[in-house]
């Protein structure tokens, strides 16, 4: 149905990278930062539909950065200083993800377990008050900026595919399965579940249909180089570069996280048999060269499709997850085991470093510390 409404369509990027040497977020032993091999940024984009005889204004402001993963206390603290710079828009409206990167810094000093608390015994680096601070500034800063700038423009949505993620949990004949288990195996029976290869683009023009944006979902960690002890935002930072280099430096890139729990970059059952290396930075130019040639494939699908006055409704829900269940059983026999591996290393119960702590013992640590029937090994 036609109508006369006008999309409104604001961008900014600000830079989110640590002054100073950071603790990365991930893994079972801790890393500091000893380089910016890429800069963190952050992204926001405004989006407002207005006119329209039946329709009402609605608006909205996403905002993707480059972090392991984002939180509700993170999410309140830009609503709160957005609110203080922006009158009359609802703060409600302002929505936050992550790329899920393991070379960016700690925001918080204990993000849900023991086993991968901050790091406290080094004094040298950037704590997770101040970092939380900065980075939130900045990504409040990038969602002024694109509401301040919004234009008169259009939007176009495409399908497209690429192999990124794949499932990394390899099942055994007996029932058991384990996160980048063997598959080199006569035991092998398969992988725990599905792979999405779909990448689902929004490109927004200008009123003279000229590339301003894209938002691309992939439902894949940006994990490449999780290991490392450099700032990077992983494949979507030279996803970013690649963009660039095609259509331009003022084109704006906001990447998405897709439901991917158990997605990685590497193929589980190929692994060695041709893939570039999906632990280093070959498998980074790889992984853009995929979602770039996605981009590249529905780019005029989309440039023929521009709508120009499509009505925008955004509807917010509060959705409770449940936890996974625990039986009795596994309660008690987690204790056991969480406390047998704190005595061997005299740790204190409520707060440890993982600093000297064996790797298969930080491995069994988290296990123990969030037991769930889905993670027998």
């Amino acid at each position: 149905m036609l109508n006369d409404c006008s999309l409104k369509v604001g961008w900014a990027m600000a830079d989110i990278t640590p002054v100073k040497s950071a603790a990365l977020r991930g893994q079972f032993n801790d890393r500091f930062s000893n380089e910016v091999r890429s800069p963190l940024t952050t992204t926001a984009l405004a989006v407002e539909s207005v006119g329209g005889a039946k329709a009402l204004p609605a608006c909205f402001i996403m905002i993707s950065f480059d972090s392991v993963a984002s939180s509700a206390a993170i999410q309140e603290m830009v609503r709160q200083k957005f609110a203080q710079r922006v009158k009359g828009f609802d703060p409600k409206n302002i929505f936050i993800m992550a790329i899920h990167t393991h070379t960016a810094p700690y925001f918080a000093r204990n993000d849900g377990g023991l086993a991968f608390s901050w790091p406290s015994y080094n004094p040298d680096i950037i704590t997770p008050e101040e970092y939380a601070d900065f980075m939130t500034t900045r990504m409040c800063d990038a969602a002024v900026e694109a509401w301040e700038k919004r234009q008169k423009g259009g939007m176009s949505h495409q399908l497209s595919y690429a192999v990124i993620g794949h499932n990394r949990r390899v099942v055994y004949d007996n029932g058991s399965a384990r996160m980048y288990g063997d598959s080199n195996t006569v035991f092998l029976s398969g992988l725990e579940g599905p792979t999405d290869p779909g990448v689902e683009l929004l490109y927004f023009w200008n009123e003279d249909k000229a590339l301003t944006g894209i938002v691309a979902n992939v439902a894949c960690p940006s994990q490449v180089v999780e290991s490392e002890y450099y700032i990077s935002p992983d494949y979507w930072g030279e996803v970013r570069k690649r963009v660039w280099e095609t259509f331009g430096s003022q084109v704006f890139v906001l990447p998405m996280c897709g439901a991917a729990g158990d997605q990685s970059p590497r193929d589980m059952v190929r692994r060695g048999r041709g893939d570039k290396n999906m632990y280093a930075e070959e498998g980074l130019v790889e992984i853009s060269t995929r979602i770039l040639n996605a981009i590249q494939y529905k780019y005029k699908d989309a440039q023929q499709d521009i709508d120009f006055s499509p009505v925008v409704k955004h509807t917010l829900k509060n959705i409770a997850l449940p936890l996974a269940r625990v039986s009795k059983d596994e309660y008690e026999s987690a204790i056991i085991k969480f406390d047998a591996i704190l005595q061997k290393y005299s740790l204190a119960k409520d707060h440890f470093s993982k600093d000297g702590v064996e790797f298969d013992d930080l491995v069994a640590l988290f296990e123990a510390e969030a037991p769930s029937p889905a993670s027998t090994k």
